[in-house]
């Protein structure tokens, strides 16, 4: 059960990372929209939305590099 584990978890990030992607593009134009408007809550919400998506985006290797330093020697990636 362990490989089949460690399948699942590759596809959920996987779709973590697609999902990071896709954030990252409407945060970017929230963001443009929001210099446009200058609208300070704007602004904040979107650069938010651009660390969370960065997050989603790099979550693979992270995880990747904790299951390494436990002992863990199969790729999720």
């Amino acid at each position: 059960s362990y490989p089949i584990v460690l399948k699942i978890i590759a596809k959920l990030l996987e779709v973590f990372r697609y999902a990071g992607l896709v954030l990252l593009v409407y945060a970017v134009i929230a963001l443009i929209l929001a210099f446009k408007n200058e609208d300070a809550e704007s602004k904040v919400n979107a650069i938010t939305q651009v660390s969370i998506a960065i997050v989603l985006i790099t979550l693979s290797s992270i995880i990747g590099s904790l299951m390494t330093a436990v002992g863990i020697s199969h790729s999720i990636s």
